[in-house]
């Protein structure tokens, strides 16, 4: 409420959001003298608290035509009370003769529920009789008995001697193919009748449901001959989402309560249940940024002659008992700021968009209102896709004056997890011989809710063809439904509201160095960037900013110092621009571990496979001059299909003569960290406490794992290029095709003790052999122990040196080629 005084004269202006009509009044209350005469207007807030429980309307939107808005929306849209009472109670209710806890319920049998099969039950009404002391518990059950609880909500506040509505934090679906329960359980002192009732006759097993334990039910008028219904009533609406209901943990009571029920015969004063929807509906609140403007009967109001800026409309339903909650819509521009320069709703079909492969227009899932564009819109995609759906013109972001560009879109999705099939989302401004991709998306089971995706463009500006295109993959396993994408737009605006757009090369699998680790990226900001920064971290401990060097135009550096091997980092760019908005970006977390990092696979996930127990893995990692493993990694697989992973046991074993020998450390029991997020997460095993065992190691070491019980996932390249993976049967070692994604990093190497072979040469002989001549070095004795070829070229050679009898492989592909 606020109440402007002026000389002379007291205007009263109330402006009550909730609770009852805007009304104002003016009084004349003549000359005044004035002591201490005050500013010409003075301003007091009042917060006044309306009824809850009214509809709002529905689909309320703004339109901008010129300096003017036209807002609409349509009337509320009700649901349905159900209920087997009258409605009505006297003053009447029934409790335990010496208090305690029970349980009542209005039940419905499947015939019952057939006009609201699908629809959403998300309110009861109950009527709270005459203590104030009582504790309610409402309960949603389905199945015979009431026996699976789908739903509960404490009543935290409740108006003693009146009908109460609750709303449910987890509304419910019917499915009329169940019984459906709902009700409550009460707790009381002695004395008290807490749960109302209507003055009967009962609807036997439907609306006279009562337990003692919550799980043994009887009907009152036949049990105990108490011929009554419970005032119970829900509140059902039909629903775009279904969500089927999921049995709630239902735990049994400490005690259970004795004794018989009691009744009374009432006050003699009736009250009415008078539901949410029966509520008159008066007119409408219109606001402008939250400020009231206008109260109307009509479904449009006209917003003339406004001023540039940016404007929030939100309209509310007036009852006569008070005001619902108010209904808003997006935001609209006047004068400068953004402008949608291409949108698509998909209802005028697919010109808009060249397509490839089963790309089209679906009606069966839509944001809004109809129709959406889908990757497949005859079920599932098909194996071994590669095809895009492309803007058919680009859009001209040229003009000097853009400062910010946005494409933005709704969508849904089921494409299959663990980063196999994928749908990509690219830019270009020239016709995709070049492009940029802006986010990739993989994930089954979202179809449901709709979520909007927004990236900027501001890469792109000053550029007068971009393009976006949607790009689908799919390998040549597993298929679901595919994409739906609906209400595409591309905005740009005068006013920088965009932060910076960072682009850098991440480490992968945590790929660091022993050196500083020197991140290059590329910030691009129509108004320039003001400050770049490193924020990281070093095992978890924030360590002080790396400021950015800018190296030319949009080109950064940063340097982070060295850090110890084994350590963690994890880091962020941020970048603020030159806008008078400061517009701030911050990245991703990107993480790397220092130290020398061992690698041979190329990384490429082919498949997985599963290592049941006893079985195992391992890799043979060549360490050439002496060193201490401070990390193992160990590349994981998990989906929401084939569940989770068990525990393994890493091992780092010596070289048992071309397999792994004995265990140089205890075996470390770890869980696999691939999840539903990240299905191909690289296990990290931490292996600096056992510098004093894996110090100085050089030659061949086996790093893998066995699986005590159950299974455990790894990737694999496949066919492999590596040749160092083997597997484990519980019984014997052998040579594996494929290859394992696994690594070990190091900290730095020493003088490696044995001599390499000396005067190495090579020579092809009779087109398809390779003579290899060497001498052996001081002190040291040698032999040839591998020679690859592969169709007359020569490939790789390895010669194993002794010194003490122990062996070290030298590559011979470090010296001079032979072809």
């Amino acid at each position: 409420m606020k109440v402007f005084t002026k000389l002379g004269i007291t205007l009263l202006v109330v402006f009550i959001t909730t609770g009852m009509l805007w009304a104002q009044s003016s009084l004349d209350i003549g000359p005044k003298k004035q002591s201490n005469p005050i500013a010409s207007e003075a301003q007091f807030d009042l917060q006044l608290k309306g009824p809850s429980g009214l509809y709002p309307p529905a689909n309320v939107d703004a339109t901008v035509t010129d300096d003017d808005v036209t807002v609409t929306w349509e009337e509320p849209i009700p649901g349905e009370w159900i209920q087997w009472d009258d409605g009505s109670n006297n003053g009447t209710g029934i409790g335990l003769t010496s208090g305690g806890t029970f349980w009542t319920a209005s039940h419905w049998f499947p015939a019952d529920l057939t006009p609201y099969d699908g629809q959403t039950l998300t309110k009861v009404s109950f009527y709270a009789n005459g203590d104030p002391d009582a504790t309610y518990e409402i309960m949603i059950w389905t199945g015979p008995d009431a026996g699976t609880l789908v739903s509960s909500e404490p009543v935290t506040s409740f108006t003693v001697d009146d009908f109460n509505e609750v709303t449910l934090s987890t509304p419910v679906t019917i499915d009329a193919s169940q019984e459906l329960w709902f009700g409550y359980e009460v707790t009381h002192a002695a004395g008290t009748l807490p749960a109302g009732r209507d003055e009967g006759p009962a609807i036997p097993e439907k609306g006279d449901m009562i337990s003692l334990d919550g799980t043994t039910w009887d009907a009152m008028s036949i049990a105990y001959g108490l011929n009554y219904n419970w005032n119970l009533a829900a509140y059902v609406v039909a629903t775009d989402a279904t969500t089927p209901a999921q049995p709630l943990v239902k735990q049994s009571p400490a005690t259970i309560s004795t004794g018989s029920f009691v009744t009374n015969s009432g006050t003699g004063i009736t009250k009415k249940f008078t539901p949410s929807g029966s509520k008159d509906l008066l007119g409408y609140n219109v606001y402008r940024n939250a400020d009231p403007i206008a109260y109307t009967t009509d479904l449009t109001y006209f917003d003339e002659n406004l001023e540039d800026g940016t404007y929030e409309y939100c309209v509310s339903a007036v009852y006569d008992e008070g005001e619902s909650v108010q209904v808003c819509a997006n935001p609209v521009t006047i004068g400068g700021g953004p402008t949608v320069v291409f949108f698509d709703d998909f209802e005028s079909g697919i010109s808009n968009w060249e397509v490839t492969g089963a790309w089209g227009i679906t009606d069966e899932y839509a944001y809004s209102p109809s129709n959406s564009l889908t990757d497949s819109p005859g079920g599932n995609y098909l194996p071994n896709l590669d095809t895009y759906a492309t803007m058919a013109n680009g859009v001209d972001l040229s003009d000097p004056a853009l400062l910010s560009a946005d494409v933005s879109w709704w969508m849904i999705m089921d494409i299959e997890n663990g980063n196999f099939d994928y749908l990509y989302v690219e830019v270009s401004d020239d016709d995709f011989a070049t492009f940029t991709e802006i986010a990739s998306f993989f994930g089954e089971d979202m179809l449901d809710p709709w979520v909007e995706y927004t990236f900027p463009l501001g890469s792109l500006l000053g550029s007068d063809n971009v393009k976006v295109r949607f790009h689908f993959y799919s390998d040549g396993g597993y298929e679901v439904d595919g994409c739906y994408i609906d209400d595409f737009s591309i905005v740009t605006s005068d006013v920088d509201e965009a932060p910076p757009e960072i682009f850098f090369d991440a480490p992968f699998a945590y790929e660091g160095t022993l050196e500083e680790y020197v991140v290059d990226a590329e910030i691009l900001d129509a108004s320039g960037v003001a400050s770049a920064e490193v924020l990281y971290t070093v095992d978890g401990v924030t360590q002080p900013n790396v400021v950015g060097v800018n190296t030319g135009g949009d080109y950064w550096q940063f340097t982070i110092p060295t850090q110890d091997p084994g350590y963690q980092v994890d880091f962020q760019i941020e970048a603020v621009d030159a806008s008078p908005n400061s517009n701030t970006a911050l990245t991703d977390t990107a993480s790397y571990i220092a130290g020398n990092y061992i690698g041979y696979d190329n990384a490429v996930v082919d498949f997985y496979t599963e290592i049941t127990a006893p079985g195992g893995t391992a890799v043979v990692f060549t360490l050439v001059d002496p060193a201490q493993i401070v990390t193992a990694l160990i590349r994981n697989y998990m989906d929401q299909s084939v569940g989770d992973n068990d525990s393994m046991m890493v091992h780092v074993w010596s070289d048992g003569g071309g397999g792994p020998g004995v265990d140089l450390i205890d075996p470390i029991t770890i869980k696999p960290e691939a999840n539903l997020v990240h299905t191909r997460a690289f296990t990290r095993v931490d292996l600096r406490p056992y510098a004093a065992q894996l110090s100085n190691i050089v030659g061949d070491v086996f790093v893998g794992f066995t699986v005590p019980t159950g299974l455990v996932r790894t990737t694999i390249t496949q066919p492999g290029i590596a040749g160092r993976s083997l597997n484990f049967d519980g019984t014997t070692w052998s040579s594996y095709g494929s290859d394992y994604h696994y690594r070990i990093i190091t900290g730095e190497a020493g003088v490696n003790p044995y001599p390499p072979p000396e005067n190495v040469t090579a020579a092809v002989e009779n087109l398809n052999d390779v003579h290899v001549d060497w001498d052996a070095p001081s002190g040291g004795s040698g032999e040839l122990i591998e020679l690859v070829q592969h169709d007359g070229t020569y490939t790789n050679a390895y010669y194993q040196a002794y010194d003490n009898g122990y062996g070290v492989v030298y590559d011979i592909s470090a010296y001079p080629d032979c072809t």
